[in-house]
């Protein structure tokens, strides 16, 4: 199976619809691997051990883990109960960055901040970089990056956690701490 492909369906089954594909995941997103690869195949999808291993170990943004032949997505989650990180709230950077669509911002963003939505979590980058691209990722839209004032956020008390992964994730981030980067 193509490695883009095969990243897709493990985002989609692992973080939103593991019942698609008739498996079971732990409170903490892990699902065994064997019973994985053997429902996908089940489902029409050719796909080997050694193809999730690779998609795992080559994916620019880290977003499984494999430990103990088990697998899980490390967040991104909409499955009600998941906790798929560290549950220890962290000190983030001053300024962290989210990656969104002009369209996205003037549908709501620019009014209400950022929510979670389906997610457990908003999530947000420590560089630009990663943010533009997760901007870029909505075809036909036009991205922009926002800067938030996570140090500000966190001093008010808001709880952020970082991922397996790198990424931060908070519960919401209000318009007053969010300063549009580029339009």
């Amino acid at each position: 199976m193509d490695k883009r492909k095969l990243s897709k369906l493990l985002s989609y089954v692992l973080r939103h619809k593991p019942e698609d594909i008739d498996i079971q995941v732990n409170k903490e997103g892990f699902t065994d691997l064997n019973t994985l690869i053997d429902k996908i195949c089940e489902h029409k999808f050719s796909v080997t051990r050694e193809e999730i291993e690779e998609v795992v170990r080559t994916n620019s943004k880290k977003r499984f883990t494999i430990k103990n032949n088990m697998i899980k997505a490390n967040q991104g989650h909409s499955i009600p109960g998941i906790i798929a990180f560290d549950m220890t709230p962290q000190e983030p950077p001053n300024i962290l960055y989210h990656g969104t669509t002009r369209e996205r911002w003037q549908s709501g963003i620019n009014i209400n901040g950022l929510k979670a939505m389906s997610r457990h979590h908003v999530h947000l980058s420590r560089d630009v970089d990663t943010a533009w691209e997760v901007g870029k990722r909505h075809k036909g839209e036009y991205p922009i990056l926002l800067r938030i004032e996570s140090g500000k956020m966190y001093s008010a008390g808001n709880k952020f956690y970082i991922s397996e992964n790198g990424v931060w994730l908070v519960d919401r981030v209000d318009l007053q701490y969010i300063i549009m980067e580029q339009w």
